[in-house]
């Protein structure tokens, strides 16, 4: 179960939901309008999720494939 607006005595809180069936999960940031700029947290989030579908995945890839060239000379 995903948190909508989580209680944070910080100017802004990153939370993420379950992952979908997909690979799928919602990231969102609750923040305070006065001290953050939206256009700030939408930077932030895209940046995140080119990090993610770029780096992270391409490390996850590598992984994989090293794992079952590990796994194929066994």
């Amino acid at each position: 179960m995903e948190i909508q607006i989580p209680p944070s005595i910080q100017t802004g809180c990153l939370t993420y939901g379950p992952l979908s069936d997909l690979g799928h999960c919602r990231v969102t940031i609750a923040y305070d309008h006065r001290v953050m700029d939206g256009v700030v947290v939408a930077d932030i989030l895209k940046q995140l999720e080119v990090t993610l579908l770029q780096t992270v995945r391409l490390e996850l890839l590598k992984l994989v494939a090293s794992h079952a060239t590990i796994h194929d000379v066994a």
